[in-house]
């Protein structure tokens, strides 16, 4: 059961990524998909990806990115925080758009993570988001 809710949740995410994706990257980049139980890109492979947090605005330049890209990752999990950090979702708007771009250019999916507690998540935080 937990595992289920825990997938559900990672889901809920991605859905909310792709719901906020420039049109540019959606047409270099298809959706994810779910097969068997395994979340997969759009190219049938696995996700594979690093961690990243957005706490103090900076986000990584662009050959950061670019070298995750060449390692064979697919994929950012990028942690947004709010309430530890004092900093609400629209003051950190500038530096998440400047990581979807970046994810974007070099062929990332990014999943952005606004929990407050690990394997958690805000339901009502996540749709104000």
């Amino acid at each position: 059961m937990y595992r289920c809710l825990k997938c559900l949740a990672a889901v809920c995410v991605l859905l909310v990524i792709a719901l906020t994706v420039t049109t540019a990257w959606a047409a270099e980049r298809g959706r994810v998909k779910v097969k068997n139980g395994t979340v997969l890109s759009d190219r049938d492979t696995i996700l594979r990806g690093a961690r990243m947090r957005l706490t103090t605005g900076d986000v990584a330049p662009d050959s950061y990115w670019r070298y995750l890209n060449t390692t064979g990752l697919n994929a950012v999990r990028y942690g947004v925080k709010t309430v530890q950090i004092g900093r609400t979702i629209e003051q950190q708007l500038p530096a998440l758009d400047l990581a979807v771009n970046r994810a974007a250019a070099n062929n990332l999916y990014l999943m952005i993570n606004t929990s407050t507690k690990s394997g958690t998540y805000d339901l009502a935080e996540l749709k104000a988001f």
